[in-house]
């Protein structure tokens, strides 16, 4: 991939209803599977009834890809917070990394100064410090277990749906 289309967009956007951990597994299912083709990398963080997304890749993947979620009948208030192109991935590993908002949230709003979680609310420094911490985040061993069977996973263990890229 050229280095000058490398892009990286961040979004936000507001559940349209309360999503079970199954739920959100079945959102990052087909983003395991479709985003390796696309060559396309990120994170995807739920927390107090909100998405916040970046998506790393070629830019015309970064803008189909949006357009396709922006239609998503599972949140509303599609908000672009940020779209410029980088120089390196931060979830090169990643297919689509998921974060569980019960583990992270308390120190995301620490470092931010936010009193609650609110991604419209984000600016670019706050992004990036939010991608670091995100990128950090390293998943208990008895989740990584459930990931690899998620038929017998429990709980929150459903939530870390994920592909490492090889």
């Amino acid at each position: 991939m050229s280095e000058m289309n490398l892009s990286r967009l961040y979004y936000a956007s507001t559940a349209t209803e309360r999503y079970s951990p199954l739920e959100i597994g079945n959102i990052l299912m087909p983003c395991r599977k479709n985003n390796p083709n696309l060559d396309v990398t990120g994170v995807l963080f739920f927390g107090d009834g909100y998405f916040l997304q970046c998506l790393e890749g070629e830019r015309a993947n970064i803008n189909l890809l949006y357009r396709k979620i922006a239609l998503d009948v599972r949140h509303t208030d599609v908000q672009l917070l940020e779209f410029k192109e980088v120089s390196y991935r931060y979830f090169d590993e990643w297919s689509m990394k998921y974060v569980p908002a019960a583990s992270v949230i308390a120190k995301i709003l620490k470092e931010t100064g936010l009193k609650q979680f609110n991604p419209y609310l984000l600016d670019s420094y706050t992004l990036n410090a939010m991608a670091d911490v995100f990128r950090s985040y390293s998943i208990p061993e008895s989740i990584t277990e459930n990931v690899a069977n998620p038929k017998k996973a429990v709980g929150f263990g459903i939530f870390d749906i994920f592909k490492k890229r090889s």
